[in-house]
């Protein structure tokens, strides 16, 4: 398992899964999340394409205001760990001095 190949999982996500702000600027309800929903819909979607690539990935709760409410995907790729996060299309290190940016 590679990081290219968890950005290539990315980026095709992000091609084929828009965000849910399509369906709000066009003020319509959407009846499935096949193309694409809101932040937690994407991170699900993202989480079980890494896993089916076979990534050692895992979801983690965030807290925003206080709220539980964003979400991430955890990957664990040879000895580093990165968080992915779909709906920003990123993943980072979380070994900023080996990696000060986001892959």
């Amino acid at each position: 398992m590679t990081v290219q190949l968890a950005q290539k999982i990315l980026l095709d996500k992000f091609k084929q899964e828009p965000f849910h702000n399509l369906y709000l600027l066009n003020n319509v309800q959407p009846s499935t999340t096949a193309y694409g929903g809101t932040c937690s819909d994407k991170t699900l979607s993202y989480l079980e394409a890494a896993k089916v690539a076979g990534f050692d990935a895992h979801l983690h709760s965030a807290r925003i205001g206080g709220q539980d409410i964003h979400r991430l995907v955890r990957l664990e790729i040879g000895n580093q760990r990165y968080f992915a996060i779909s709906q920003w299309m990123a993943i980072h290190s979380t070994l900023p001095s080996s990696n000060p940016h986001c892959v």
